[in-house]
């Protein structure tokens, strides 16, 4: 069995994450540094407790400074931040959620780290669209990704930077109900359809 520090860990993260990568597999760091599952998981253990490192689930690591936003398309494949997370995030909610969430065409899922937890909801194949190269939905998809999945409006919305073009060309490959629950918000969301 081979004994790797905490601190060489650490630089070996802080190094990947130098060139790009913000994310790795426990099993990069035990084949890395010769360890055995125990040892591994031991010390990832003690640089978690510490603050150094990130764990997310039972098999990924990041720093903590990463944000969940940034990895989600790697932990879980095809999918991008949506709904609360997003609106909260474009300004158009004035609530900021602790949990990031998200949509995916594959079945739903939350994944946690210790630092923070990912929802993540399912959609339709002919839904996955509306986000921008950081994998963020913008503004009208997060309105109705939220719809979709939530069937309801259940935070406070500032629409100002809602496209109404946007919204309405989007709204035409949702199913009916998703329509019918905007034009009966009370926030007024009915004048941009």
């Amino acid at each position: 069995m081979a004994r790797a520090s905490t601190l060489a860990v650490l630089e070996y993260v802080r190094a990947l994450r130098a060139s790009g990568v913000k994310v790795i597999h426990a099993y990069a760091i035990q084949d890395r540094f010769g360890l055995n599952a125990g040892s591994s998981k031991a010390l990832l253990w003690r640089a978690t407790k510490g603050g150094l490192l990130n764990r997310i689930g039972k098999s990924w690591i990041s720093l903590p400074d990463v944000q969940p936003y940034e990895i989600l398309p790697l932990l879980y494949p095809p999918s991008y931040a949506s709904m609360e997370w997003a609106l909260g995030h474009h300004g158009v909610s004035m609530q900021r959620p602790f949990t990031v969430t998200a949509v995916s065409t594959k079945k739903t899922k939350v994944i946690k780290s210790n630092i923070w937890s990912i929802e993540v909801h399912h959609i339709a194949d002919e839904l996955f669209f509306g986000f921008d190269e950081r994998y963020i939905a913008c503004p009208e998809k997060a309105l109705l990704d939220l719809v979709y999945v939530r069937r309801r409006i259940d935070v406070e919305l500032d629409l100002e930077d809602i496209d109404g073009r946007a919204l309405r060309a989007y709204l035409r490959k949702y199913p009916k109900y998703v329509e019918k629950v905007l034009r009966n918000h009370r926030m007024g969301v009915a004048s941009y359809l």
